[in-house]
């Protein structure tokens, strides 16, 4: 049968914060992660006085999880159990239509190898290095793509910070990144995260369980479904 699970992070996050006792696992053990509509659930618990307020754990760790819930195989410890069948696709598994609040971004060429990236109102170049034929004029895709989860890791050191009234003076992701080939994609990223006071050492853990658990990190652990077609040519 299946099981409900915390992320490790996550339980150690909500036991710093609230003085809890959840047990997590590490991602390694858990079996599902399956994408949920929290809208129900959010609903429900404000027919719940010790549920409704924004500071309840039960609040916390819907903000922590996302629209994500996880799942482990629990078997009888004294017989090896085989490996268990595929559950059938569902609507939560399968990428199915996107919902209303999907965002969407347009990357337009320019000329040569430079394009423009257009997130909201706002314009990000990437280009190649003049080495390789480019115009070197902005960032490279694959370099944006380390940028975003370092980005990613800042922020929520800053939250965490901000949460445990630690002044974020100096604060700094350093990365390093290696590349890899057949395929070609990133293969080695190593972060060093810095602040110009000494961080305490019992925030220590939580800190780089919370940056380890940043939106741009789970979406690299838990692989998105990504679909590519080729849209038809206008007409006229």
């Amino acid at each position: 049968m299946l099981g409900w699970t915390l992320p490790l992070p996550t339980a150690e996050q909500l036991n710093d914060e609230f003085g809890t006792a959840f047990v997590g696992h590490g991602y390694d053990d858990i079996d599902l992660a399956l994408r949920v509509d929290r809208e129900r659930q959010r609903m429900a618990s404000l027919a719940h006085a010790s549920q409704a307020a924004p500071t309840s754990v039960l609040w916390r760790r819907l903000e922590l999880l996302g629209d994500l819930e996880y799942l482990r195989w629990l078997r009888r410890a004294t017989s090896p159990a085989s490996t268990p069948a595929a559950l059938p696709t569902t609507a939560a598994q399968s990428p199915g239509p996107m919902p209303s609040d999907v965002q969407t971004m347009r990357v337009q060429w320019q000329a040569d190898d430079r394009f423009d990236i257009r997130v909201r109102s706002h314009a990000i170049t990437v280009d190649q290095p003049a080495e390789v034929g480019g115009d070197d004029l902005g960032p490279t895709p694959t370099e944006l793509f380390v940028a975003s989860l370092a980005s990613c890791v800042g922020f929520y050191a800053r939250r965490y910070l901000r949460r445990h009234h630690i002044d974020p003076a100096g604060l700094e992701v350093t990365t390093r990144f290696q590349m890899g080939v057949k395929p070609a994609r990133v293969a080695v990223v190593e972060m060093e995260i810095s602040l110009t006071a000494e961080l305490p050492p019992d925030r220590r853990a939580g800190l780089l369980a919370q940056a380890a658990h940043c939106t741009v990190h789970n979406s690299i652990t838990h692989t998105p479904d990504i679909a590519i077609r080729l849209a038809s040519a206008s007409s006229g």
